[in-house]
């Protein structure tokens, strides 16, 4: 298929760079720019069986080096807290791992929303037994709890989820996940975030949607991992 889109394999156009390419871009983008084809405009995000693939059993321990992330639905039946361990030596990989989940039980009532205070609580939880290098969040809908941490010197930053930030960011945890490069806990609901998301490509860039607006399967704690792997990155490089 590479060589019927493109005449020029293996002359003008380099086999091995195609190879590369295709370990580091996912399906739908890699046929669209690759392979010149048309494709759904969002597409599963994971191949089947790479996101379990990197799933190693990794202690984190107190004082490790950690950034977190958080996210949060609109309607506030879900929010999540994903942290990445940061490498503590050469050998060893970026480990994310699932700080907190709240999600709408079955068979709850309208009413039943996130406890903002208590996301709160495990924020202040996790920065004592942790070395925090940073707390990203979308500003959206959680400006007062960012204020309020950020009153009490946590290291809270803004994590806009523009297109802007967020295709690069994606592109990064893909990536990562095809050149066994990272490593989770194997958590079932990170498990499950991962599987329903799905990867919208427009002219914008590739960034991570529900599989529909109405469904009640979640991505949040996906869309963590993706922001806090973007930020676990820009530390290691700063150490």
């Amino acid at each position: 298929m590479w060589a019927e889109a493109n005449p020029g394999l293996g002359d003008i156009q380099s086999v091995e760079d195609f190879e590369a390419a295709v370990k580091r871009t996912p399906e739908p983008e890699f046929r669209t720019k690759r392979l010149n084809l048309w494709v759904d405009s969002a597409s599963t995000w994971m191949p089947e069986g790479a996101w379990d693939g990197v799933a190693e059993e990794h202690t984190v321990d107190d004082g490790d080096d950690v950034v977190l992330a958080m996210d949060g639905s609109f309607n506030g039946d879900s929010t999540a807290l994903v942290g990445v361990r940061l490498p503590r030596s050469e050998d060893e990989k970026p480990h994310l791992f699932v700080a907190g989940a709240w999600e709408k039980p079955p068979n709850s009532g309208d009413e039943w929303t996130v406890d903002i205070l208590e996301v709160e609580d495990r924020i202040r939880e996790l920065a004592k037994r942790y070395n925090v290098k940073e707390i990203a969040c979308d500003p959206y809908r959680w400006s007062r709890t960012m204020q309020i941490l950020s009153e009490e010197r946590l290291p809270v930053t803004e994590f806009p989820q523009s297109a802007q930030r967020m295709s690069p960011a994606t592109t990064r945890l893909y990536e990562a996940v095809m050149n066994q490069t990272v490593t989770h806990d194997g958590d079932k609901r990170l498990a499950r975030h991962v599987s329903a998301a799905v990867l919208k490509v427009d002219n914008r860039g590739s960034r991570l949607v529900k599989e529909s607006r109405g469904t009640s399967r979640k991505i949040d704690l996906a869309v963590c991992a993706v922001m806090a792997l973007d930020r676990a990155e820009f530390w290691a490089g700063e150490g």
